[in-house]
C-alpha cells in the first residue's frame, strides 16, 4: 500500500519517490517533518526547532542510506533541516 499524498509534497531521489509534510505530533505540541519512501522502507521524523546538542532524526523503517537500521527504530544526530523555524522544498 502506497502512502496518503494528498496536500503533501512529493520528492525524487536516485530515481525514488518520497513523501514529505510538516504535522502537528499527536503526543505533544511538537511540529513534525514526516518523509516517506513510496514502498515505506524509509520513514524518517523530525522534530521541528530542536537545540543543537539534541537534534536528531528518528529511522523507523528498515532502510537509512542502504543499510538496515537494526531495529523498529532508531536515532541518528543530524544537521538542521528547519532554520528560522521554515521548512522548504530545498531543505528536505
Amino acid at each position: 500500500m502506497s502512502v496518503a499524498k494528498k496536500q503533501r509534497r512529493k520528492l525524487m531521489r536516485d530515481d525514488r519517490e518520497f513523501i514529505w509534510w510538516v504535522a502537528l505530533d499527536c503526543d505533544s505540541s511538537d511540529m513534525i517533518l514526516h518523509i516517506v519512501s513510496d514502498d515505506k522502507k524509509f520513514i524518517a521524523h523530525y522534530v521541528l526547532g530542536q537545540q543543537d546538542q539534541e537534534r536528531l532524526v528518528i529511522i523507523r523503517g528498515p532502510e537509512f542510506s542502504g543499510a538496515t537500521t537494526g531495529g523498529p527504530w532508531q536515532r541518528f544526530r543530524c544537521p538542521c533541516f528547519d532554520p528560522h523555524g521554515v521548512v522548504t522544498p530545498s531543505r528536505v
